[in-house]
């Protein structure tokens, strides 16, 4: 690709850490404020706009060129910076939210030339997390994120075996009784 090229992506890759930074939390912002932080993240978007881009397969340099411009301006959007801010975190974003604020912002995920969008952004969300994995800036961001990620988890999963205690304590006869149990025997 010719409008897609090295240059292009790392000067997105900057334009996009430099627009990101100051939109973390404070406590996140003044972590990655200094030249390691900034450059893992740029080092995360180089990555992960080389795994989109390769997904491209847009066969004029018109075509190149309005997928460079369209890329752009969406990463530029501020409310995609959330779903880049997850991924800076280790998490996921949301694919499908994302192709929404595609389409909002007037863009035809359908006609986009040569690129699914879908397909794209997977590329993007896996090529990022696996740099931001590898950037020894960003490790105590991103386990700090999945610690409290697995905090909500680990408090959803007590509230519904308290919500299961309760239903099984209200059925006839229902006793709930603690312990191992092999087949019915208990040891």
């Amino acid at each position: 690709m010719n409008a897609l090229t090295a240059d292009f992506l790392t000067n997105l890759a900057a334009e996009l850490s430099g627009a990101l930074i100051p939109a973390l939390a404070r406590r996140l912002r003044d972590t990655w404020q200094g030249d390691d932080g900034a450059r893992a993240i740029e080092a995360c978007f180089v990555t992960g706009l080389t795994a989109l881009a390769m997904q491209a397969s847009a066969t004029t340099p018109d075509e190149e060129a309005l997928l460079g411009d369209i890329f752009r301006d969406f990463f530029h959007m501020s409310d995609v910076h959330p779903y880049l801010l997850m991924l800076a975190r280790g998490n996921e974003p949301d694919i499908a939210e994302m192709a929404f604020l595609f389409e909002e912002a007037g863009y035809d995920a359908e006609t986009l030339p040569g690129l699914d969008f879908t397909q794209g952004m997977k590329a993007f969300s896996a090529a990022f997390l696996a740099q931001a994995e590898s950037e020894a800036a960003l490790q105590g961001v991103i386990a700090a994120a999945q610690t409290l990620q697995q905090t909500r988890l680990l408090r959803d999963l007590v509230a519904q075996a308290q919500e299961l205690v309760g239903i099984l304590r209200q059925q006839p006869g229902g006793h709930v009784h603690a312990g191992s149990y092999v087949v019915g025997t208990q040891i």
